[in-house]
């Protein structure tokens, strides 16, 4: 008569095989949450912020009416993103919007834009396509000369009559890798400031709604 196999020998065997799973999958989530990090401290510098910015991510739905925020049709969602607050201590010191526009041929890129307390552009860039639709790891920011230059503009700056002289075939930026004008960016720019303005105390202060559990 065969012997049965003990029990405790199957939980065993159930260990050690989901254990690489879980430990791979954790691992991976690492590397991802990793890569937003240094991707959010080159766009920032070392010296802006002292919090972890991914730890104090905001969730900011595409869907209208789904938070306890005023106008993000503004940002031109086409799916949910991730905001981030950066600290100096306790205090809130500057907010980065994520932002989709149009880039004028035929297609939409993702942004990023921080800005102060005052309602300034600290940095601006463009980010990759990502491969996937997770919240975590997808911040693979195309550098640019041109999209640096929003650094440090206001509201009366975006709204300057020159970006309304550029055509969709005029002024491209090559250096990121994909067209962009400026007149597009700079209109999508203004209405990330104008939901910065409208919900900066959800913002600043969070938001249950916004929790990205």
């Amino acid at each position: 008569m065969r012997t049965p196999r003990p029990m405790s020998a199957l939980v065993v065997l159930l260990v050690v095989s989901i254990w690489p799973v879980q430990y791979f999958a954790s691992s991976l989530q690492a590397a991802r949450v990793e890569f937003d990090r240094s991707s959010l401290l080159s766009m920032l510098g070392n010296d802006l912020i002292d919090n972890d910015p991914i730890v104090d991510a905001l969730l900011i739905r595409a869907e209208p009416g789904s938070q306890n925020l005023v106008s993000p049709e503004w940002l031109g969602l086409r799916r949910d993103r991730l905001a981030y607050v950066g600290k100096q201590g306790d205090e809130v010191v500057l907010v980065v919007l994520p932002f989709t526009v149009d880039d004028g041929f035929n297609g939409i890129l993702d942004l990023l834009v921080a800005f102060d307390m005052r309602g300034e552009i600290v940095a601006a860039r463009v980010l990759a396509e990502p491969l996937y639709t997770d919240l975590i790891g997808g911040l693979k920011i195309l550098e640019s000369r041109w999209m640096r230059e929003f650094s440090g503009m206001a509201s009366r700056d975006l709204r300057r009559p020159s970006w309304q002289g550029i055509a969709a075939d005029d002024g491209v930026d090559q250096f990121v890798g994909a067209s962009i004008t400026p007149k597009a960016v700079a209109a999508g720019m203004y209405d990330a400031l104008l939901f910065f303005q409208s919900n900066r105390m959800t913002l600043v202060q969070g938001d249950p709604s916004l929790s990205p559990q």
